[in-house]
């Protein structure tokens, strides 16, 4: 009797010990996992550089400072390069800075693309020869300062699409939470963990920075209506804006600027969808005359 006892003690010991093995193991498992799964985060996060602006951001870095010090190192007063520097700035800061680049690096490129362009223009003149090779490096440099400035423009705009597709959820969520008693920074926060890594929300997490360092909340408002460069935007801060002068609550504002943006966001959609049968008209006219040669053309030939 006690010989069966003491086998089931150590069955049930051992079975516990498996058991709490087994939890420590998982809870072990987890945790890896969670690590991985934050490095990977990191990873992502210090890779979104491209290989090809990695590679030349010296470069340009360099090529941009001397450009700068070189038109506007001594002028009393800023002249042409300084206003084309602020205006690529804020397009810049309307694309939120792609690839990590500032305005230095951004003209450095634009001029290495010319460079590039220059040079495929060259190759092209050694291939066909029927142009000058002047010509050739003017037309291909010009060529690749373009491509440079329409990728900025593409981002700028692809950007602005996903701020104006957020915004009425986060008015829409900054209203909740203003109506449930938070202030106006602790209703930003929390819209700020909750659209996480996107472009409105790193929008709004500067503005709540600033505003933590000491801006006041009008300057901070204004200051992002600037930045981000949407109409919506614009509307939006304008109104909290007025809003505060007049020391009125922001929550009826809030409701009524998130109705008027989803309102604004199927208008854009119904706009988009009328003008898609224009945009398929020509190739569908393309296709019907291709379609057309096929069916003619056999009888054409036998004819002829």
């Amino acid at each position: 009797m006690d010989g069966g006892w003491m086998v089931a003690a150590a069955f049930v010991a051992a079975f516990g010990g498996g058991v709490a093995l087994s939890l420590g193991l998982a809870s072990t498992i987890r945790r890896v996992l969670h690590a991985h799964r934050e490095l990977q985060q990191e990873v992502i996060v210090a890779d979104t550089t491209s290989s090809y602006f990695r590679m030349l951001m010296p470069v340009a870095r360099r090529i941009g400072e001397s450009l700068h010090a070189a038109f506007e190192g001594d002028r009393p007063e800023p002249g042409w390069f300084a206003h084309l520097h602020r205006r690529f700035g804020r397009e810049l800061a309307g694309a939120g800075y792609p690839q990590g680049l500032t305005t230095n690096e951004f003209v450095g490129f634009m001029v290495l693309a010319g460079l590039f362009g220059g040079g495929g223009g060259v190759v092209y003149f050694l291939i066909d020869g029927t142009l000058g090779i002047d010509l050739c490096f003017i037309i291909g440099g010009l060529l690749g300062i373009i491509a440079q400035r329409m990728w900025l423009n593409r981002q700028r705009l692809e950007r602005q699409t996903r701020i104006r597709k957020q915004l009425p959820f986060a008015l829409d969520l900054m209203c909740l939470s203003t109506e449930a008693g938070l202030d106006f920074a602790s209703a930003l926060g929390g819209i700020c963990q909750k659209l996480g890594k996107s472009p409105l929300g790193d929008e709004f997490s500067i503005m709540l920075r600033e505003i933590q360092l000491g801006k006041t909340r009008s300057n901070a408002m204004r200051d992002l209506s600037n930045r981000v460069d949407v109409n919506e935007m614009r509307s939006v801060m304008a109104s909290l804006l007025q809003a505060e002068e007049l020391g009125t609550p922001i929550a009826p504002v809030l409701r009524i600027q998130a109705a008027q943006q989803r309102e604004r966001r199927g208008q854009r959609a119904e706009e988009t969808a009328n003008k898609a049968p224009v945009k398929m008209l020509f190739p569908l006219l393309l296709f019907f005359g291709a379609t057309l040669l096929l069916v003619i053309g056999p009888i054409l030939i036998e004819f002829l």
